[in-house]
């Protein structure tokens, strides 16, 4: 990241030391997250996935890729799965996460130096938008691509708005909701999400109505706010977003073992699982310290399917009783 922002700003020429401190702020969240979905990927479950997913992609690459990238598209962008349980759930999570991911993509290139804008010589009319230092198109400042350019966050803060509203009227009235919900995981990342954005707009309101009065007070605070919701992300419910990538993975080794033979049950020999996933789960077991193998080291619990497990219980209670 310090590189990207030495060699994107063309060494620091375009970095606006004014927001120095939200830069230090995303390098510090960068890490941190980074570091926790480090520790997260390495965990025996996460890791066998992860492990899957690359090894499904050096043999079947092209078409696991489509796979992900499908995936990705339904599930990340559109938001299918919300979608299929509620429009009401659907239409919230697209505002928040849409609108905070404008957001962000407004924010990060322009606080990191790489974007910036230069006007025409001899015309201050025309703006010239350059990224990585590179000519990217112009727009006149009357025109409707110069006001999204320029109102963007606003736009986004809007959008973000009606999320929020909209997440605290089901928290209120869903009993679902209402019953599992607590303070840390689900109100606080929609209180700090509120300030963020209403601290934002207020920057908007200063110096378009107020001729700038105030502006670094609510400036203050709005860094402040912004602080505390980036290093609330790697240890909050907001850290989900990163823990979805691994229901990609998931999906991808459920598909490859769909394609080939299931495992059959040791008992009865029916097939009953995906092989690929029942090797998964007999490898990751004994590393969080529960042995389902037998004393002879030949057999597995996880080779029996569920009905004769079920029928095990009668037949060995039977056989403790001499039937």
């Amino acid at each position: 990241m310090v590189g990207l922002i030495y060699f994107g700003s063309s060494r620091l020429d375009y970095f606006d030391r004014a927001l120095g401190g939200y830069a230090a702020l995303l390098l510090i969240t960068c890490f941190i997250t980074s570091y926790r979905l480090a520790l997260w990927s390495f965990r025996p479950p996460t890791r066998f996935f992860f492990r899957t997913l690359v090894r499904l992609l050096q043999t079947s690459g092209l078409k696991s890729l489509r796979t992900i990238l499908g995936d990705a598209g339904n599930n990340f962008v559109a938001q299918k799965m919300i979608r299929q349980r509620s429009w009401f759930r659907w239409v919230m999570h697209i505002c928040l996460s849409g609108g905070c991911t404008l957001a962000f993509a407004v924010v990060i290139p322009l606080v990191m130096g790489w974007v910036h804008f230069e006007t025409s010589e001899g015309s201050d009319q025309i703006y010239h938008l350059y990224v990585f230092n590179l000519a990217a198109g112009s727009f006149g400042i009357h025109s409707f691509q110069a006001f999204m350019f320029f109102n963007a966050l606003n736009v986004s803060a809007f959008v973000v708005l009606i999320g929020l509203a909209m997440a605290v009227f089901r928290r209120f009235t869903d009993k679902g909701e209402k019953a599992v919900q607590t303070f840390y995981m689900d109100w606080l990342p929609l209180i700090l999400i509120a300030f963020v954005t209403v601290t934002g707009l207020m920057l908007t309101v200063s110096y378009r109505f107020y001729e700038g009065r105030g502006h670094s007070l609510i400036g203050t605070a709005h860094f402040i706010t912004v602080v505390a919701l980036l290093l609330y992300i790697p240890y909050g419910k907001l850290f989900h977003m990163f823990q979805r990538t691994v229901a990609l993975a998931v999906k991808i080794s459920r598909a490859a073992g769909d394609a080939e033979a299931k495992a059959c049950c040791i008992r009865c020999h029916q097939p009953f699982a995906n092989r690929l996933q029942l090797e998964g789960l007999k490898s990751i077991l004994p590393e969080l310290g529960f042995n389902y193998i037998s004393h002879s080291g030949v057999l597995n619990y996880q080779d029996i399917c569920p009905p004769c497990r079920r029928k095990i219980v009668p037949i060995s209670q039977g056989a403790c009783l001499g039937r």
